[in-house]
């Protein structure tokens, strides 16, 4: 995960519980970094270790710990930030076994409102897996498909985001519900732009 999210996590434990407890929370993780770098790129691990260390020293949930690092993020004010930070709280989520399919949403959101396609790309690929994992497995197809129509345009395609949500997709595949994944996605792929981002985000289609 990029870095902003464990910044996100440090400033919320510094501001709300001190300095001592960010030491304690950062040795019980096992982690000997002084600072992390917003767009530094850290294994998804780390983030694990760390928000498993806060749930023991601060005595809160997973789900509370996360959900304060996010609004952190979004107190920030820079759009490109929280669209990054969202929609990798909602893959820590979703890691957690609580899918935030309102996290991806929200990425998806800022990202168009930058028209940034890539951004785009990454909150419909969770939007996807957090749908199969909520067992809505057409509207996880479409969500999919919307995502390769995106990443087709463009001809841009991140190895990182393939892998992050391959292992819930191959479950899908592997599944019952197979057919109706894969007769969303191709559905997805033909919808026009701003219909799918319409359908992705609970809006009414543009007329």
């Amino acid at each position: 995960m990029y870095g902003l999210v464990n910044q996100a996590l440090e400033d919320f434990v510094r501001r709300g519980f001190g300095d001592a407890a960010w030491k304690q929370i950062r040795d019980n993780a096992g982690l000997n970094l002084e600072m992390f770098v917003s767009m530094d790129s850290y294994p998804d691990e780390v983030t694990y270790q760390l928000v498993g260390a806060a749930t023991e020293v601060l005595n809160l949930d997973a789900a509370r710990i996360l959900e304060a690092a996010w609004d952190d993020a979004a107190r920030i004010g820079d759009p490109f930030i929280e669209s990054i930070a969202v929609n990798q709280f909602g893959w820590a989520h979703l890691v957690l076994g609580d899918p935030r399919p309102e996290a991806f949403a929200r990425s998806l959101e800022l990202a168009y409102g930058l028209n940034s396609e890539d951004g785009g790309a990454y909150g419909l690929e969770g939007l996807a897996a957090a749908s199969a994992a909520l067992g809505d497995f057409d509207r996880a197809g479409v969500m999919l498909g919307i995502a390769d129509a995106m990443r087709a345009r463009t001809g841009l395609s991140d190895q990182r985001s393939i892998v992050t949500y391959q292992q819930i997709i191959a479950q899908v595949l592997e599944g019952d519900h197979s057919d109706a994944f894969e007769t969303g996605r191709a559905r997805g792929r033909r919808m026009p732009r701003r219909a799918a981002i319409a359908l992705a985000l609970g809006q009414e289609p543009p007329a």
